[in-house]
């Protein structure tokens, strides 16, 4: 009984990653998203079990087998979503990798490979999660993949540099044993809808469906680009050039 008060008034002190800071899409982040746009309800005891697995393994494993006790744990966590709800991600990073091709000295810009042009693009495969989560629990109604749509499309052809500022690039490229060009791309999202999301209670199998996309689809996300940052590095401490739509 002391083990589950303790973690009952953990659920109701837990606080999550801010939500001005763009998160990284992991699955608890992303179904935390859900619930704050109110696509995911938590009224549905199937359903909050499900989000418990994923967002609280422990506490899940621990008491979801003991009916009075999980009765409680149900009813803090209620109360825990519904005080931290603001606190839930609604930014995101998605983070790849970008190869340059060869420098336009009339335009001054290092222009992306033929190879992953940065053209027209409209959306991000954010996340995809295993078939089973927390000591081989099945997840059925909540989406396990997910995928960021864009209002408006981006494209941007390459870096504007300078002709000395390209020159040192290459050469600490040529240094660094990087001969294939590479730098890194952080898109910085901003989430501005997510269409609801309901199960089907009468399927025999991992069945939701999304307002507004096919059943059992990657999860949709409206989202808007707030800022594209390129660096030299994968660790993303050295910026290249920030492009702002």
């Amino acid at each position: 009984m002391k083990r589950l008060f303790l973690l009952l008034a953990f659920l109701l002190a837990a606080a999550p990653a801010h939500a001005d800071i763009y998160a990284q899409p992991t699955w608890d982040n992303l179904v935390h998203s859900l619930v704050r746009f109110g696509a995911l309800e938590l009224t549905d005891d199937v359903i909050l079990d499900e989000y418990a697995a994923i967002t609280d393994c422990d506490i899940y494993h621990a008491f979801h087998e003991q009916d009075f006790k999980w009765h409680e744990v149900r009813d803090a966590m209620r109360k825990s979503v519904e005080m931290n709800l603001t606190k839930y991600p609604g930014s995101y990073v998605y983070e790849d990798k970008l190869l340059l091709g060869r420098y336009d000295f009339k335009d001054q810009m290092y222009y992306f490979s033929e190879k992953n042009p940065l053209q027209k693009v409209n959306a991000f495969f954010m996340f995809r999660a295993a078939p089973l989560t927390c000591h081989e629990t099945t997840i059925r109604f909540i989406p396990k993949a997910f995928r960021a749509i864009l209002d408006e499309s981006v494209s941007i052809p390459g870096l504007p540099l300078t002709q000395r500022s390209a020159d040192a690039l290459l050469r600490r490229m040529d240094a660094n044993n990087n001969k294939e060009r590479a730098i890194y791309v952080r898109f910085n999202l901003h989430i501005n809808y997510i269409g609801k999301l309901s199960r089907n209670p009468n399927a025999s199998d991992t069945s939701f469906v999304q307002q507004g996309a096919p059943q059992n689809s990657p999860a949709l996300l409206n989202a808007q680009v707030d800022t594209i940052d390129f660096f030299e590095d994968e660790r993303h401490t050295k910026l290249l050039y920030s492009y702002q739509p």
